[in-house]
């Protein structure tokens, strides 16, 4: 399944109900009783029971200034139908895309937009990254809005590690019919697509110019 989720966050408020809920989760549901060899610095999507990220989405849910957006595309299905093995930059290129033109970057009087990228690539890919989503947002925010790109790890921040655990409920979904953890946020979900083939085969190779874009952002406002 290949699927990219965005965590977006309207202003400060938001930001903040994310790292408390995340700091209480590990200080209360994973570090408890850990020893200091033991203790954990980060939430995983992969790693976290559901009655742990049910207590995480309790406290953030007392904020309602954020969204979720994802798409996904199923994976086996395309690979069966295409003549080539699938670039896998072009076809995350391509969902990005689609998904970034759905968010509303100029829903509050904020002037800057803050993108939290999951740190994964060099520092040569870094900026070759920032330079396309700074060409492909600049369309979609207003003149006096800037644009800030940050490439953090999960340890570092807590919306990165927040997108994580949505991410996982929204491909458990699509890649197992396993909507436990997914149902319990969906009503937080304002955009969830799921491409067609069609669409990709026509258009999967026409992005080779395009770097690929990473599974899971976090965008706040400031």
């Amino acid at each position: 399944m290949f699927a990219i989720t965005l965590l977006v966050c309207k202003n400060w408020f938001a930001v903040k109900a994310f790292e408390k809920s995340v700091s209480r989760t590990l200080k209360n549901k994973i570090n408890h009783k850990a020893n200091k060899k033991s203790i954990k610095h980060e939430l995983k999507g992969s790693e976290t029971t559901i009655a742990t990220k049910q207590y995480f989405l309790q406290h953030v849910l007392r904020n309602s200034d954020w969204d979720i957006y994802c798409i996904a595309l199923n994976k086996r299905e395309l690979i069966q139908n295409l003549d080539k093995p699938p670039v896998h930059k072009n076809i995350y290129n391509s969902l990005a895309r689609q998904i970034l033109e759905k968010v509303d970057f100029n829903h509050s009087t904020h002037k800057a937009v803050r993108l939290v990228v999951d740190r994964s690539k060099n520092s040569k890919e870094i900026l070759e990254f920032n330079r396309y989503v700074a060409d492909h947002l600049a369309g979609l925010l207003e003149p006096n809005t800037s644009l800030i790109i940050e490439h953090q790890t999960s340890v570092e921040n807590a919306g990165v590690q927040s997108v994580d655990l949505f991410s996982r409920g929204i491909f458990k979904k699509h890649e197992a019919k396993d909507e436990k953890w997914y149902t319990l946020f969906k009503d937080r979900i304002k955009v969830e697509i799921v491409e067609f083939l069609s669409y990709f085969q026509l258009r999967i190779y026409q992005s080779l110019h395009l770097r690929r874009l990473p599974r899971q952002c976090y965008v706040d406002g400031l």
